[in-house]
């Protein structure tokens, strides 16, 4: 793919430089948002394993978003090319300092308990360090460059030549081509890491920090919107059973048989029921665990309950 691009720039070298000189402002908001989320990605991943694929990912999501710029005048482009690179600002800074908590990158769902940060003020301000304000930088040096460009009559010149719907074309339709590029390269295990996004940092690094943080707002969206659409009938199904039930106590032969007794409940995590009484060479695997499941009871029917569950989606499950 590599080869491909290069010899695509080297063909179209002339109509690239001409673009570049002419929208000076779309490809400063460009280059300085390859440029941050790059820098998120090398320190975060390391240079080792981010690399082009992420970069090539998200440069064709910023060239689809710079598209539409070219929608509003000249003069008015600059507040919403410095919008988006706000936004990117605000995506990849949240992101670097969770990372630097749990390796591990932010999710929407988490936004939700921002409200607890408050109790841990000390420990977060402890995690940082003058390297996660680099990015700020960026929507400050997007703003330097604007008012470079209104000195020198930049903006004047280019509302009389600009064509802002054939650009916005032009633009969105270079973005489509990249990405459908990216998207063709793509193999079964990306496809499903994505869907089920539960490897976030093989995400980033298979798709970039912009393709991640818009699934993960997708999916997200998509299960509170499943959830408020089910929500009356999952309520009538709820409130008839309980209003049919008998709420009479019923004695089965488990009822109270740890009455008075210290109880200890033992969850294996990562093992399958299958090694449970397993013999090789007439040697049983796990031998302890049989002996407590013939003295206990042995719950083998265990299942995870939110496609591939995490360690705590098994714990709520089981204390449940």
């Amino acid at each position: 793919m590599k080869n491909k691009i290069t010899n695509f720039l080297k063909k179209h070298k002339k109509n690239f430089i001409t673009f570049a000189l002419t929208n000076r402002q779309f490809m400063a908001f460009i280059i300085l948002s390859v440029i941050e989320t790059s820098i998120l990605g090398l320190l975060t991943l390391g240079p080792g394993v981010w690399g082009f694929k992420a970069l090539f990912f998200d440069f064709s999501v910023i060239v689809l978003l710079g598209s539409i710029g070219y929608l509003f005048k000249p003069k008015k482009q600059y507040v919403y090319f410095q919008t988006v690179l706000c936004i990117i600002t605000t995506i990849v800074t949240i992101n670097a300092i969770y990372y630097t908590f749990y390796n591990s990158y932010v999710t929407v769902g988490l936004i939700e308990s921002l409200g607890q940060v408050n109790t841990v003020t000390d420990a977060v301000f402890d995690k940082l360090t003058p390297i996660h304000a680099i990015y700020l930088i960026f929507p400050i040096v997007f703003y330097l460059v604007n008012r470079s460009l209104k000195k020198h009559n930049y903006f004047n010149y280019v509302t009389k030549i600009e064509k802002g719907k054939k650009n916005f074309g032009t633009v969105m339709l270079i973005g489509v081509i990249l990405l459908c590029m990216n998207i063709i390269t793509l193999d079964g295990t990306d496809i499903s890491r994505l869907v089920k996004q539960w490897n976030r940092e093989y995400v980033v690094e298979r798709y970039g920090i912009l393709t991640y943080q818009m699934n993960d707002i997708i999916q997200s969206a998509q299960s509170r919107l499943f959830s408020y659409f089910g929500y009356d009938e999952a309520a009538q199904k709820f409130l008839e059973y309980y209003n049919n039930k008998d709420n009479t106590t019923k004695k089965n032969k488990y009822t109270g048989i740890f009455e008075g007794k210290n109880v200890v409940l033992i969850h294996m995590e990562s093992l399958m029921s299958m090694f449970m009484n397993l013999k090789i060479n007439d040697v049983e695997v796990t031998p302890t665990l049989n002996k407590l499941a013939k003295e206990g009871l042995y719950f083998s029917h265990f299942y995870p309950q939110v496609s591939v569950g995490t360690s705590s989606d098994t714990e709520f499950t089981l204390n449940t």
